[in-house]
């Protein structure tokens, strides 16, 4: 997904390529463009995770980014009625 956001041909993102420098991506875009397209490819369910609170300001890097979606994967099959923050 991120070699299609760059504009020089044949881009290989590195994983910690600092998303707002290397691809002008604020934490919003960040969350909409990359991470909820991401889950939603996954077919990850995070109807019962509360994001009010979550900094994804403090999601910085392709590596983050793995390690958040990580997080939302590995609590799936359990009852999740909680907080982002508390899956951190």
């Amino acid at each position: 997904m991120l070699r299609e956001q760059a504009f020089v041909r044949d881009f290989r993102p590195e994983a910690d390529d600092d998303l707002y420098k290397v691809f002008a991506m604020d934490p919003e875009v960040v969350r909409d463009e990359l991470i909820d397209v991401l889950l939603a490819k996954l077919e990850l369910n995070v109807s019962g995770i509360d994001f009010t609170g979550f900094d994804f300001a403090s999601i910085k890097t392709p590596r983050d980014v793995s390690i958040f979606v990580a997080k939302i994967a590995n609590a799936q099959g359990e009852v999740i009625k909680g907080r982002m923050c508390d899956l951190v």
